[in-house]
């Protein structure tokens, strides 16, 4: 009888440490979902602890989480203004390179049709000094 009572008393223990989960067939398995133990660790449950110290750590935390999301945004904002000032800078110089481009364009039209204007000059110089010459030449 007296190994009858150590083996109750280990069922008993084994009964009620393990009686977390109720058992389910597998179709309520399925359906139901299954239920598992949670395992709390001890040393996590403040034992003793003062509320408003509780909290002010807490509020430490949360301070010191929000700074470092603020920094991390301020370095993310840094970085996307200095983006946007390198691409300004880009299109500021390819802007000042396509003006160079075309006054120099505008100056190489300048110069062409003036040296046209020039040729036209002369040719028609010449043809009134031909002209005039003629006249010249036949009233005498």
């Amino acid at each position: 009888m007296g190994g009858d009572r150590g083996e109750r008393q280990k069922f008993i223990f084994q009964k009620t440490l393990f009686h977390t989960a109720p058992v389910m067939s597998s179709s309520q398995n399925i359906n139901a979902g299954t239920i598992t133990p949670a395992v709390i660790n001890p040393e996590l449950i403040p034992v003793d602890s003062d509320p408003e110290e509780d909290l002010e750590q807490i509020q430490r935390e949360a301070a010191a989480e929000q700074w470092c999301i603020e920094e991390g945004a301020q370095a993310r904002v840094a970085a996307a203004h200095e983006c946007n000032e390198k691409k300004c800078q880009e299109r500021k110089v390819k802007e000042e390179e396509e003006w160079r481009w075309k006054e120099e364009e505008d100056k190489a039209t300048r110069e062409k049709a003036l040296e046209e204007a020039q040729k036209q000059k002369l040719l028609v110089s010449c043809q009134l000094l031909l002209c005039c010459r003629k006249l010249i030449y036949f009233r005498c």
